[in-house]
């Protein structure tokens, strides 16, 4: 763009160092007076804050200097170089995209906790819970193709210094009772997200305390005992009369019927000798035993 003026000089006013008065006109474009818009480069992986320098009208021949900011279309965000949303990109360009929502350290690295509670039956804790942690940190992907609306993605959660496994835990001893799991396996925690376990305890089973003796008693009845006394009818016993003189009655009595009456009297006294006997001998068994 082009401008010109004229210039009039006037010698008969003098300044001061004896020189002649010079006035200017205004300046004219001589070929417009309007610079044209311009469309920024297109640069590959590249956005500008400005697709197009828009058309100026400089009325006045002054020099134009402006600055077109690119940044990189697509910038990779790690949990070292976090950004707080709408933060500008680049702090030298105040017209160039800002970093969007989702670009923090918290939303950059997590805490992954594991925790195994330990209860009864009855859901009352029987000890003291355990807890666990795994740290896991991601990156993410701004892309500034639309620098008014830029997009983020985000990449897997990966395990710090590569430990992705909760270790195998050993359940308390508590007296008494029992645990559903005497040890709580290993877990590689391959989605990267916090977990809860339960771990039951049973009360052991008591033995009974009314168990009945099988062993039976020994009773102190005295058995009863039936003696039998054999009496042979062939032998013939002699009892010898207190009178050796034959009473009236035994002189009168045939010889058979005299004898039969001896043998069964004799029969008698043996009969009531062995029950005395029988009697004093269960006596005396029952007395021992008793003591």
């Amino acid at each position: 763009m082009h401008f010109a003026r004229t210039a009039t000089v006037d010698y008969s006013t003098l300044t001061s160092e004896g020189q002649p008065t010079v006035t200017y006109s205004d300046w004219t474009a001589t070929d417009g007076d309007t610079f044209t818009s311009v469309a920024s480069p297109v640069i590959d992986d590249m956005t500008t804050d400005q697709a197009t320098v828009a058309a100026m009208v400089d009325s006045y021949p002054a020099p134009v200097d402006l600055d077109v900011f690119y940044v990189a279309t697509k910038q990779e965000v790690t949990p070292s170089n976090p950004h707080e949303p709408g933060t500008l990109v680049n702090p030298n360009d105040p017209a160039g995209p800002k970093w969007p929502s989702g670009v923090t350290s918290s939303d950059l690295t997590k805490t992954v906790t594991q925790v195994i509670h330990y209860v009864d039956e009855n859901g009352n804790s029987v000890a003291p819970d355990h807890t666990a942690t795994l740290q896991y940190t991601r990156t993410a992907i701004v892309d500034f193709s639309n620098p008014d609306n830029p997009t983020v993605t985000y990449g897997p959660w990966v395990a710090v210094n590569g430990n992705e496994t909760f270790a195998s835990v050993t359940s308390p001893s508590i007296d008494g009772m029992n645990p559903s799991q005497s040890i709580v396996s290993a877990v590689k925690d391959d989605n990267a997200e916090s977990s809860e376990i339960t771990v039951v305890y049973h009360a052991n089973a008591v033995a009974s305390s009314n168990t009945q003796s099988t062993t039976p008693e020994t009773s102190n009845v005295t058995p009863a005992v039936k003696l039998v006394t054999k009496v042979s009818n062939t032998n013939t016993i002699s009892v010898p009369n207190k009178s050796s003189q034959p009473t009236k009655s035994s002189q009168n009595k045939l010889p058979q019927t005299g004898d039969s009456h001896s043998d069964a009297s004799m029969i008698g006294w043996l009969m009531l000798e062995a029950n005395v006997l029988i009697l004093a001998f269960g006596i005396k068994r029952r007395k021992r035993d008793e003591d």
